[in-house]
Parts: structure tokens; sequence; C-alpha cells
């Protein structure tokens, strides 16, 4: 599950450096190789820099009363999706 407060995984091509010299070296010589971001990553990023700090603050506060009954929250998402779209509730004769 994704969480807001840990840190994001390194890129492939930058591997854990021998020492602290090494690794700022690498950096450097890497900080303007362009990543590859998804659209999805792109479009969440954008929706997420027009939200204000107290709407950050309230999705934060949801998603941890969401994830302390994941599997029950889950569960009900999944049903709610075959309920609500059409396409899955009518029945293929």
């Amino acid at each position: 599950m994704y969480r807001a407060d840990t840190a994001p995984t390194p890129c492939e091509h930058h591997q854990p450096a021998q020492d602290v010299k090494e690794n700022r070296e690498h950096h450097e010589n890497h900080e303007n190789v362009p990543h590859p971001v998804a659209p999805e990553v792109r479009y969440a990023k954008t929706q997420c820099s027009l939200l204000t700090d107290e709407m950050k603050k309230i999705v934060r506060e949801t998603f941890k009363q969401m994830e302390q009954e994941s599997t029950k929250n889950g569960l009900n998402i999944f049903v709610r999706l075959f309920v609500e779209t059409v396409r899955w509730s009518r029945r293929t004769n």
C-alpha cells in the first residue's frame, strides 16, 4: 500500500554507492537524466498540487482510518464496483 510518509524508491540506474563521495558523484552525474514517469503518476501529482494544506490533512487522516480496517473497506469497495457498474451487474445468458 502506498504511504505518503515513506521515501520513494530509487530509480533503476541508481545503485547503492560504496562511500559518500562516490554516492554524491553518482547523483551529480545523473541529476539531469530524465526519469520515466507514468501518465497516471503525472496526473496524480498535478491533481495533488491543487489541494490546499487542509485538504491534504483530511486525505491523510481518512487514509489512516481506512488502513485500520483495510480488509473490510477493500471488500466494500470491491463489491460496490460490481453493484454500481452496470456492465458487471447485468447477467449474460
